[in-house]
């Protein structure tokens, strides 16, 4: 295999390194965390031998080649980035994902499980209502339950709208005419200012 190797063009090495990669991804995309301790146990024993027999030279061979894939890799993901919208996460990004991360994707927790199949964020409709002041939000904001008096927990969206209803003025508030026309309005300069105020 090595001679093989040892005499393989460029192009036959870059391809053959692009399919080694991709069948790689696709196992590693299923092993479970215990076989993915494993493997890395493994790798980890094997990359330290072959580092204990090698000379100065080809250290310093190493450690040169690692510098140029890291610097190679840096800046196709700088790249990327800026190609990429925020919010929005292609394959090549989930790799990123930490372990943890991982788990919570796959099972679909957090943030995570707000992503649809290609990668966007999408939060659903904002059809969640605050029991004290009736503002409207998304299901992953409710972060805090409140109670009443009787015990019974109120749905609230905590200091993001009226603060558990110790923010009085929300529901009962008197705004201009002008300014009511233009948040409420069909006119063209209220769906002017409505587009506006929602971008």
């Amino acid at each position: 295999m090595k001679t093989a190797r040892a005499s393989e063009s460029e192009e036959h090495r870059a391809e053959r390194q692009s399919i080694d990669s991709k069948s790689h991804q696709a196992a590693r995309a299923s092993e479970t965390e215990e076989q993915r301790a494993e493997r890395q146990s493994i790798d980890s024993k094997s990359h330290q031998a072959a580092r204990a027999s090698e000379t100065d030279v080809q250290t310093k061979k190493r450690k040169t080649d690692d510098n140029k894939n890291h610097r190679q890799k840096r800046l196709s993901e700088k790249d990327r980035k800026a190609e990429v919208h925020k919010g929005y996460v292609i394959d090549e990004g989930a790799d990123l994902i930490s372990p943890s991360g991982r788990k919570e994707r796959n099972k679909g927790a957090g943030d995570l499980k707000y992503i649809d199949k290609n990668g966007q964020s999408y939060l659903g409709e904002m059809d969640r209502v605050c029991e004290f002041c009736q503002g409207r939000g998304w299901e992953p904001e409710f972060k805090t339950k409140a109670k009443c008096e009787d015990g019974e927990k109120i749905k609230n969206f905590g200091s993001l709208c009226c603060c558990k209803g110790k923010v009085q003025g929300i529901v009962d508030y008197e705004i201009p005419p002008q300014l009511e026309e233009l948040y409420t309005g069909q006119t063209y300069e209220a769906k002017l200012f409505q587009v506006g105020a929602v971008a």
